[in-house]
């Protein structure tokens, strides 16, 4: 799959419900192409994989097996992983850390030491923003008179959606850029796909500080 004139990117949006995309960056035009995107999910619920803490080790476990399947079918020249984000729930995030932990060992044995393909995270708000994600004029006005609405206890205007959140903007961005028709319950490939295309488009990696 890989050949000397574009780039094979793998986007992956770590979670127990991992969205992924595969992108190809043509090196001469760098014109960016999605070939493929979908999601990994754990088979059970993690209570069902044990005893807590092993619980949580055996369904990390699981899932990086998944994306380790991925990463050899798919034998990209590059990986790029959405940073974590701090959490309310001390338990979600704790499976959060656990997966990119052994994710990472898991990467670290399938590259057998060498440094391909390479591993770069990169922060929500920077792919957001070489993307130009953001709420636009009419979303904000919409946005307040749902918030009004809901104060008031009436039902909101006809014509008024529900609050537009930073999840729709990532959906909407994926379906106007490459044609697609993903829904809200797509979100994790909607935000795997844009975390693949601002890589390619030059957003600056975390470096860990």
């Amino acid at each position: 799959m890989n050949e000397k004139d574009h780039v094979i990117c793998l986007a992956l949006d770590v979670s127990t419900k991992t969205g992924y995309a595969i992108l190809k960056q043509d090196k001469a035009t760098q014109e960016i192409v999605l070939i493929e995107h979908g999601c990994k999910r754990l088979v059970k619920k993690i209570d069902n994989y044990g005893n807590y803490p092993w619980s949580y080790l055996y369904a990390s476990r699981d899932l990086v097996a998944q994306l380790t399947e991925l990463v050899a079918k798919v034998n990209p020249d590059v990986i790029v992983v959405e940073e974590t984000n701090k959490g309310q729930n001390r338990y979600s995030q704790k499976i959060l850390e656990f997966l990119h932990n052994t994710l990472l060992i898991s990467l670290d044995k399938y590259r057998q030491g060498a440094l391909t393909p390479p591993v770069f995270y990169l922060s929500t708000s920077e792919w957001r923003k070489i993307l130009d994600q953001r709420l636009s004029k009419n979303d904000k006005i919409n946005n307040k008179l749902v918030k009004a609405a809901a104060e008031a206890g009436v039902k909101k205007p006809s014509g008024v959606k529900g609050k537009v959140g930073k999840k729709h903007l990532s959906v909407r961005w994926v379906n106007e850029t490459y044609g697609l028709e993903l829904k809200m319950k797509d979100n994790d490939s909607a935000d795997a796909i844009s975390l693949g295309a601002a890589f390619l488009r030059g957003a600056k990696p975390c470096d860990g500080k």
